[in-house]
């Protein structure tokens, strides 16, 4: 099974195509984009930021077809999150690309930072601690 996986950040996103075998990942391509959602006034992201991330997207997405995924997820975290204009926001980007997108609340953005961080690493206890430092945010998990 091929999955995807984009990180849309506040800076930059970063595209994971992966192989499933025998519960597993296997990465095929790896790839990054700087995108800089920017906000424009108050907490409203700007028109510039959107479309550059929706060009990156875009991008994304002729990979993916080329890849031929089976599923896959776009997850949005803290500029989109706090965005005055978030569902135009998530509306326009979820137009360009075929993946399902989630904006991921603060603890869930939190939880999957800290499983990915840890993955594969020897030695993690319950009490390990991870800290993300993000373009929009920064978490401290235990």
């Amino acid at each position: 099974m091929r999955v995807a996986a984009i990180d849309l950040g506040t800076f930059s996103a970063i595209l994971l195509v992966a192989e499933l075998k025998r519960g597993r990942l296997i990465p095929l391509h790896e790839e990054r984009s700087t995108v800089n959602l920017e906000y424009g006034t108050g907490s409203t992201l700007s028109s510039s930021g959107l479309r550059r991330a929706a060009r990156t997207l875009r991008r994304f997405q002729r990979k993916l077809d080329d890849f031929q995924i089976d599923r896959g997820m776009i997850v949005a975290t803290a500029a989109i999150r706090h965005a005055s204009n978030r569902s135009n926001a998530v509306k326009l980007l979820n137009q360009v690309c075929d993946l399902p997108f989630k904006v991921l609340g603060t603890k869930s953005e939190a939880e999957y930072s800290a499983r990915g961080a840890l993955i594969g690493l020897p030695n993690t206890t319950p009490s390990s601690l991870v800290v993300d430092i993000g373009g929009g945010s920064s978490e401290f998990i235990l």
